[in-house]
């Protein structure tokens, strides 16, 4: 009698934490993100007019999720920091708002389709550098940035990433660049996690030309869904959920001067 009582409790137990969890957004195995992207930056005396479309494809989802276009400038106020201003239009972006009810009683909880939702963003960047006194003189530092603002939820981020850069020279010219980088987003007015992505980044450049580059990179990103407004209204507990995800990016960048 007692294992029989002993085993309905351990079911109902079971049964009952799945229940209580299916508010929950759940990760799926590792995917496998590529993101095609192409780069103008001009120079202009002390102005770098910026020119960026970016794609994303999710593996094994079909077709492109993410994508955007970016358009602004760099200046460069002193000899080592640029700071900038950019307009971003974006579309399939997803926020932890975007976990809503199904209205079925099974799964109940989905991600609601964002594919054709466009969102205009304001981006502020500064980006200070310095030349490191090694061997060499071919590693540079420099701390990316940027607070950027979104007009379709109010919502305000800060991403700063630290990052080394080292340069193969011949003849005076940079002919090829290796980057190491780790990028930390910051929530300033959103979500439950101060810390809501992180990724560190290794990326290299191969110099075709002096005004032709292309670039390939590879990166872990961790992004962390917290409780959606959804959730919170239907009265379920508040949750914290980690995303990873291999991302890889193959870019082209084109730099001419005036």
């Amino acid at each position: 009698m007692k294992i029989r009582l002993g085993a309905v409790l351990l079911m109902l137990a079971v049964f009952g934490g799945t229940a209580a969890a299916d508010h929950v957004p759940v990760a799926p195995p590792l995917p496998l993100e590529y993101e095609p992207v192409g780069r103008v930056i001009a120079s202009v005396g002390a102005f770098n007019p910026y020119l960026e479309v970016l794609g994303r494809w999710n593996d094994p989802s079909p077709g492109f999720g993410y994508r955007s276009v970016t358009v602004g400038s760099y200046f460069r106020v002193i000899r080592n920091l640029k700071v900038g201003a950019f307009y971003r239009l974006q579309a399939d972006a997803r926020h932890n708002d975007d976990w809503v009810a199904s209205g079925l009683v099974s799964p109940g909880w989905i991600w609601q389709d964002t594919s054709n939702r466009y969102e205009n963003l304001l981006v502020l960047d500064a980006s200070p550098r310095f030349l490191l006194p090694i061997p060499g003189k071919s590693t540079v530092f420099m701390l990316k940035s940027r607070w950027t603002y979104n007009f379709f939820n109010g919502q305000q981020s800060l991403l700063l990433r630290p990052g080394l850069t080292y340069f193969f020279i011949r003849d005076r010219q940079p002919i090829a660049e290796i980057r190491l980088q780790y990028a930390a987003y910051l929530a300033l007015n959103f979500g439950e996690a101060l810390l809501y992505r992180q990724a560190p980044y290794l990326e290299g450049l191969y110099h075709l030309t002096p005004d032709l580059l292309v670039s390939f990179s590879a990166s872990y990103q961790n992004r962390v869904w917290t409780t959606s407004s959804g959730v919170v209204a239907a009265g379920d507990s508040h949750y914290s959920v980690n995303f990873p995800s291999l991302r890889f990016q193959a870019g082209i960048i084109y730099r001419p001067g005036f």
